[in-house]
């Protein structure tokens, strides 16, 4: 999720359609969509929720994306689904399932086409219709080629020494991992949404929270930011942006922070030091927002 609309009170999180009773988790992917057997054929068995607990082992499509790509042809040129999965089929990779979660771009590249062929629709028209019109994510879209709309949180990149703007990139355009743009806004909708069951049944938010076997979702447990109570915090980004949030299991105390990154070469290898530092403050301010202990019985 790219977070660059503007928002005044200002990810890597996934929003997932509706319909989870109707496609079990457990089934294998190629029942659903044989391309993608016919591209990984070592993955044959690959489970969907193998792909929502980041386990596939499948390689991540961007490094060898942008190994290929220059700053300019990631603007302007645009990528189908298929195209992405061929470019991820050529780094040698060992089948899944993985014993521990590892993070691929390719995973839910793999879920967005499924979800098109399922519903016969553009993956726009089923976000849009299951997750952002019952969430209450006005300002959320699925980004398509050309110019984003205005207002627009503008990053930048650096190209053989020179300041490029980056907040046009064709090639996530209906992107399942990184084609979506939105505010921190609307980031803090979804999240309050998903506990009350707007979303996902009760039963599949459990499943996401608890993560056993699986952490679904991309969202990561965490505690120790209040006493006694449960967090999940999700972060994500590339290229010029960064996002940071967290949100009790409730979705009642929550912190998103998005923003445009200094600009740098682009490397998905490391982290900026400015990343750490949001996280940092995102968890200070979750910490700040705890409700007050109660004091000891007499």
């Amino acid at each position: 999720m790219d977070l660059r609309r503007r928002s005044a009170d200002g990810g890597r999180v996934r929003p997932q359609a509706r319909g989870e009773g109707r496609h079990p988790p457990g089934r294998p992917v190629s029942d659903h969509l044989p391309d993608f057997g016919a591209i990984f054929p070592g993955w044959q068995r690959t489970t969907i929720r193998e792909l929502l607990g980041s386990r596939s082992g499948l390689p991540d499509y961007i490094p060898r994306l942008l190994g290929t790509r220059t700053v300019e042809e990631l603007q302007t040129s645009v990528l189908t689904f298929e195209e992405r999965l061929r470019i991820a089929a050529g780094t040698p990779a060992s089948p899944g399932p993985l014993s521990e979660a590892a993070w691929s771009a390719t995973d839910w590249e793999v879920l967005a086409w499924m979800l098109e062929r399922i519903h016969g629709r553009a993956l726009a028209d089923v976000l849009g219709a299951d997750v952002f019109e019952p969430a209450g994510m006005g300002n959320t879209l699925v980004a398509v080629p050309g110019p984003p709309p205005e207002p627009m949180l503008h990053g930048y990149v650096l190209a053989g020494g020179n300041r490029i703007d980056f907040t046009r990139t064709d090639i996530v355009a209906g992107s399942g991992d990184a084609g979506i743009i939105s505010t921190v806004a609307d980031l803090n909708a979804f999240f309050a949404a998903l506990p009350a069951g707007r979303l996902v049944s009760m039963e599949a938010w459990k499943s996401m929270v608890e993560g056993n076997p699986y952490v679904l979702g991309g969202l990561q447990q965490t505690e120790g930011i209040c006493p006694g109570q449960r967090h999940v915090f999700v972060y994500g980004g590339g290229g010029a942006y960064n996002v940071q949030s967290i949100s009790s299991l409730d979705g009642q105390q929550q912190v998103s922070v998005g923003m445009a990154l200094p600009p740098a070469e682009l490397d998905v290898s490391t982290v900026p030091p400015l990343v750490a530092r949001m996280e940092e403050a995102a968890r200070s301010t979750a910490a700040s927002m705890c409700a007050p202990a109660r004091p000891a019985d007499p």
